[in-house]
C-alpha cells in the first residue's frame, strides 16, 4: 500500500541521515537493529541458537555461536539479543541441545537437538544408538541462563531404523513439542543402499536423503521411530524431482495444536549432476508424526536448510534460502498462507553501519548471480508473544555450488548476526 511504501521510504531516509531508530517496519513487520555475535576467522560458520522466551523481550535469554577474544565459542544475551557476553564455562562446554520446558519457561524452549548426537554418525548400522544426556536450560529471575545436565545414567536411547544407515544427522532436523513430556524429532537419514563413503571420501552419488520421525514420551530419555516424513523414492513418486533426497529440515506444531509441519530441503545446490535450487517441500501430519502428506512450498521459498517456528500469537515463520537469504511470514499461521517474503540482507543493510553490510549485489539475490555471500543457514527463536529472533551468517566463502564471491564483495572470515522481528496478526 502507499502507506507502507511511505513507511519504508521514511525508515530508509532515517538510516541515510544516521538516525537509526529502534524500530524499522517493512510491510507491517517490525525489525530491530541487527547485532553481531563476533567475527570468526573461519570462511563459513553457521549459526546455532537456543532461545528461552520470557513475558518480556528485554529479559529473554539467547545462547548463540559467537567469538570471544578471537576464539569461536558461545555467547549469551539476557536482553533479547541487544548485547552479548561470553557464556559461562559450563554452558560453553555443553553447547546447544534438545531442551525440555521448565517451570521458569512453561511455554517451552526453542532450540535444536545438536547436543544429543553431534553432527554425522558414520557407522553402518540400523541402531539403536545411545546419545549424550539431555541438557535442561532455564532462566533465572534476572534472565540469565542456567543449565542442568542429566547424570551419567541419563543417556538418551534412539530406536532402530528399518534398514542399515550410513548417516544419521540429528542436528540437521528439528524438534516439536506435542504436550507434556512428548516430543517429535525429525533427523536426516542416509540409508546404506547408496554408499555414503567410498574409499574414505564422500560418495559422488549425492545424495540418498530421507527424513524420519522419532517420538519420545518421557522428555527425551527414549525415542522410537514412528513414521517416515519422506524418502528420496517417495518424494519422486509424489511428483517432486530431487537429486539430494529430503534432508535438512525443521518441524513445528501449528497454532491449532494438532497439525505438525515439517519443512524440508530437497535440492539446495549439492545434488549431482544438476546442482539445482528448488522450493522446499511441506510435510503435514495430523496423527503426531505417524503419517505425512506432501505439498510444495511457495515457489519463492527455496532452497537450503530451512528453520521454522510458530510465535505464541499464532504466526508461522520460516527462514533460510539460497540463493537469497529470506524470512517468510504467514500471519494466518496456515501453510496455505498468504506468505510474505522479507529479504534479510536488504533489511540488514538498512540497519547497520557500512562495515557490517552485505554487498548490495547480494540483496534480493537470484540464481543468476551464481554466488552467495551467506550459507543461508539460519536459526529462529521465540522471544515473546509477537516477537522472534533470526540469526544468520555473512561469509567470505560461497555455498551450494556457487562461484567465488566477487573481489569487491569479499572479506576475510565470517560473522554471525541476530535480528529481532515482531509480527502483528
Amino acid at each position: 500500500s502507499d502507506m507502507r511504501s511511505l513507511t519504508l521510504v521514511s525508515a530508509l531516509m532515517q538510516v541515510a541521515l544516521g538516525l537509526r531508530s529502534a524500530h524499522f517496519e517493512v510491510n507491517g513487520v517490525t525489525f530491530g537493529v541487527p547485532t553481531c555475535t563476533g567475527h570468526s576467522t573461519q570462511p563459513r560458520r553457521d549459526p546455532e541458537l537456543l532461545a528461552l522466551p520470557s513475558s518480556s523481550v528485554t529479559t529473554s535469554a539467547l545462547l548463540v555461536t559467537g567469538v570471544v577474544n578471537g576464539k569461536d565459542t558461545w555467547v549469551v544475551s539476557s536482553d533479547g539479543g541487544t548485547t552479548w557476553s561470553a557464556a559461562a564455562e559450563a554452558i560453553s562446554a555443553a553447547g546447544a541441545a534438545f531442551a525440555i520446558p521448565t517451570a521458569a519457561s512453561p511455554s517451552g524452549i526453542q532450540g535444536n537437538i545438536e547436543g544429543l548426537v553431534n553432527g554425522y554418525l558414520k557407522n553402518v548400522t540400523a541402531g539403536p544408538w545411545t546419545s549424550l544426556p539431555p541438557k535442561i536450560y532455564s532462566l533465572d529471575p534476572e534472565g540469565h541462563i542456567d543449565i542442568t545436565v542429566g547424570g551419567m545414567d541419563d543417556h538418551s536411547t534412539w530406536g532402530v531404523l528399518p534398514r542399515k544407515t550410513a548417516l544419521m544427522a540429528w542436528s540437521s532436523g528439528g524438534v516439536a513439542h506435542l504436550g507434556g513430556n512428548s516430543y517429535v524429532a525429525t533427523p536426516w537419514v542416509w540409508y546404506h543402499d547408496t554408499p555414503f563413503y567410498s574409499g574414505g571420501k564422500l560418495s559422488l552419488t549425492c545424495c540418498n536423503g530421507s527424513v524420519v520421525a522419532y517420538r519420545t514420551d518421557n522428555g527425551g530419555k527414549t525415542w522410537s521411530m514412528v513414521g517416515e516424513v519422506a524418502s528420496k523414492q517417495s518424494l519422486i513418486a509424489a511428483g517432486f524431482p530431487s537429486e539430494e533426497g529430503p534432508n535438512e529440515n525443521d518441524v513445528v506444531m501449528l497454532a491449532d495444536g494438532k497439525t505438525l509441519l515439517c519443512v524440508f530441503r530437497r535440492d539446495g545446490g549439492d545434488g549431482v549432476p544438476g546442482h539445482t535450487h528448488v522450493p522446499y517441500v511441506f510435510g503435514i501430519s495430523t496423527d503426531q508424526g505417524q503419517s505425512w502428506s506432501l505439498t510444495s512450498a511457495p515457489d519463492m521459498m527455496l532452497s537450503a536448510r530451512p528453520r521454522a517456528l510458530v510465535l505464541p500469537n499464532g504466526a508461522l515463520i520460516v527462514s533460510g534460502g539460497r540463493p537469497a537469504l529470506n524470512l517468510w511470514v504467514s500471519r494466518s499461521g496456515s501453510v496455505e498462507g498468504p506468505w510474505e517474503k522479507f529479504d534479510i540482507p536488504t533489511v540488514h543493510n538498512a540497519r547497520v553501519d557500512p562495515s557490517d553490510r552485505f554487498c548490495t549485489a547480494f540483496e534480493n539475490a537470484t540464481v543468476t548471480a551464481g554466488w552467495y555471500q551467506s550459507s543461508c543457514y539460519t536459526q529462529l527463536g521465540v522471544l515473546a508473544d509477537d516477537t522472534g529472533v533470526v540469526c544468520y551468517e555473512k561469509q567470505s566463502a560461497t555455498s551450494g555450488g556457487g562461484h567465488a564471491v566477487p573481489p569487491q564483495c569479499a572479506f576475510a572470515g565470517s560473522s554471525i548476526y541476530c535480528m529481532r522481528f515482531s509480527v502483528t496478526v
